[in-house]
């Protein structure tokens, strides 16, 4: 096997040589130095490896046939990884223009998508088969109105399933592992499908919150300044494409199975490095989330919304919301026996039928408190955390990020150690040897006199016949000798036969892996310090500044505006607690309003 077959690093390697977890981009996009060509050429030719500049470094006897990567890569000094070091890291932070990538990133660019300019307009039952479809629509928000147009002249809409919406939050969420993605609402639970298992899909209220939710998916998505300019996120609201086709196509089947063997930014392409950067264990990320880089205060705060807060505050709601659809019952029949008094009383039916008429108003004001209260807190509440623990998995996935990189360098110190320790083996092997051979080489031949001369051969020595017990031991032990010698056996092919050879391999083997570590602890440390400026980012960008203020939730980078809150609560946005006490004042505030008119006409009849 020549040596560009054993490179992983090599510029044209065979196809049938290259590793599994390479993709075949990064052989056709890496580019070598004129240089490292020139040698390749002169290798092919000469059949042999050349080392240093100008190729007068010997190649040890010893490893002569096996030589180790690492020799080359020191000497060419090309150890880097392509494309590694093309971009500096605020260009490969940098958000990209969504106008500059397609039809849809144009329209998506010039509309206002936090208001509206994304919506769900219909939620039906499909044609197709049993599951329901939603229909999206991109609407413009300017002053002169109207509708944008796909195609040529009509409005195509866009619809696409639940599940569709569930592979694309769950594709997002590994293409863009330092983003705080949106969350979508959950699936139904088991019990629904138990109870009502012809219905469930087919539930009012919960398509309606689907609907909903999705709605504010979409448009999060749209406003977020990394997402709205993937071409991925294009491809889901354009009505031509297939999204089952999309699942199997570019970026998504260049992913690798870990992330952790991807760049944080831009994860479908990997390069060759990092397919050999150690995966984190789960005790060295819950120590690097204890590290102060990592948002250990933010982190507990998050914790402590997500099993306490959270809960106690959806359970509230819900007991609330259900007895004030209680109440609005009591309120509607109270109005009917009122009308119904009116009509057959002959005192004061004026009075009985307003009486009617306020707790008609009353009900009607309750339910729709009940129902402020349940879309416009209880879902945002739910929304919330569900973002709560989008920020705890970018939280985790950074700091796996640092804990790769610590194992990564603690790999290479041990690798370098143990090369020491191959060395050292070797060198006293060699001092042995030559200690042996100066000793014992007068007296490798046996002369004539020699006292083992009188040893007679083997042939020359009589044999005994055994005796009739010892026979009878023999025959009776026949089953342990055949266990002893199966063992014996075993044992003889796991020991070592050339232990000299084996060593010389593991020192090659050895410094090829302190190559790719070398090599690995750069793209780790870049894949740390990257990490880590983007997650700043993305938490200043949802939560605004920790220490300070600064941008609110939900607005893009480099606008202004309001919404300049302080960390909330329980690690909740300042800018996301407005909102949800700023939807429950004006539902109740509404309520009272509503109440007070229908009563002040009764108390008007009163004083008349």
């Amino acid at each position: 096997m020549s040596y560009e077959d054993n490179n992983p690093f090599s510029s044209s390697p065979s196809e049938d040589n290259r590793p599994s977890s390479f993709h075949p981009y990064y052989y056709a996009s890496g580019s070598t130095s004129r240089e490292e060509q020139e040698q390749e050429q002169e290798e092919q030719t000469t059949g042999s490896p050349s080392f240093g500049e100008d190729g007068d470094e010997e190649v040890p006897a010893e490893y002569s046939g096996a030589v180790s990567i690492g020799d080359r890569r020191e000497a060419t000094q090309s150890s880097k990884p392509p494309s590694m070091h093309d971009e500096s890291d605020e260009d490969v932070l940098k958000a990209k223009d969504p106008s500059s990538c397609c039809r849809i990133g144009q329209i998506l660019a010039s509309i206002n998508t936090q208001n509206g300019g994304i919506t769900i307009t219909e939620a039906a039952k499909s044609s197709e088969g049993n599951f329901v479809v939603y229909t999206i629509s991109l609407t413009s928000s300017s002053k002169s109105g109207g509708n944008y147009t796909w195609g040529q002249s009509n409005l195509i809409p866009v619809r696409r399933r639940y599940s569709d919406f569930a592979s694309l939050h769950k594709f997002l969420c590994r293409l863009f592992p330092t983003c705080i993605i949106p969350p979508i609402p959950e699936k139904q639970s088991a019990g629904a499908y138990v109870a009502h298992p012809t219905k469930a899909k087919e539930d009012v209220t919960v398509i309606e919150y689907r609907k909903r939710a999705l709605t504010v998916f979409l448009r999060k998505c749209a406003m977020h300044p990394h997402l709205r300019a993937s071409h991925f996120f294009h491809r889901f609201l354009e009505n031509d494409v297939s999204w089952s086709e999309i699942n199997h196509t570019p970026p998504l089947n260049t992913l690798p199975k870990s992330l952790f063997h991807a760049p944080p930014i831009n994860p479908s392409s990997p390069t060759p490095a990092h397919a050999h950067l150690p995966a984190p264990s789960s005790s060295s990320i819950l120590t690097a989330r204890q590290n102060p880089a990592g948002y250990p205060d933010l982190d507990a705060r998050l914790k402590e919304f997500e099993r306490t807060l959270a809960p106690t505050m959806e359970k509230t709601c819900r007991r609330l919301v259900r007895r004030l659809a209680d109440l609005s019952a009591e309120y509607a029949e109270l109005g009917a026996t009122y009308n119904g008094f009116s009509l057959t009383s002959t005192t004061l039916p004026t009075l009985l039928e307003r009486c009617g008429q306020a707790s008609d108003h009353t009900y009607l004001a309750v339910a729709a408190l009940a129902q402020s209260i349940a879309t416009g807190f209880g879902e945002s509440l739910v929304e919330r955390r569900g973002s709560v623990e989008a920020v705890r998995d970018v939280l985790k996935f950074r700091a796996g990020k640092e804990a790769q990189y610590i194992a990564t360098k603690e790999a290479l110190q041990k690798a370098k150690e143990t090369l020491e320790h191959l060395e050292k083996s070797e060198l006293e092997a060699k001092r042995i040897d030559g200690m042996l051979s100066r000793i014992q080489g007068p007296s490798t031949t046996s002369s004539p006199t020699s006292p083992d001369n009188d040893i007679p051969a083997p042939e020359d020595v009589a044999i005994s016949p055994p005796t009739e017990r010892k026979k009878r031991s023999g025959s009776s032990g026949m089953g342990m000798s055949a266990v002893l010698g199966k063992l014996n056996h075993a044992f003889q092919g796991i020991l070592d036969q050339d232990p000299s050879t084996t060593r010389r391999n593991q020192i090659g083997k050895t410094r090829e892996m302190i190559v790719q570590l070398t090599s690995g602890v750069e793209v780790a440390e870049r894949d740390r310090r990257v990490c880590d400026e983007s997650v700043k980012r993305e938490v200043e960008r949802y939560f605004g500044s920790l220490n300070t203020t600064a941008e609110g939730e939900g607005e893009i980078e480099g606008e202004s505006g309001e919404g300049r809150e302080n960390v909330g609560a329980g690690g909740v946005s300042g800018a996301a607690l407005r909102d949800m006490m700023s939807g429950w004042a004006g539902a109740m505030t509404e309520f009272g309003r509503r109440g007070v008119e229908g009563w002040q006409d009764v108390l008007a009849e009163i004083g008349e």
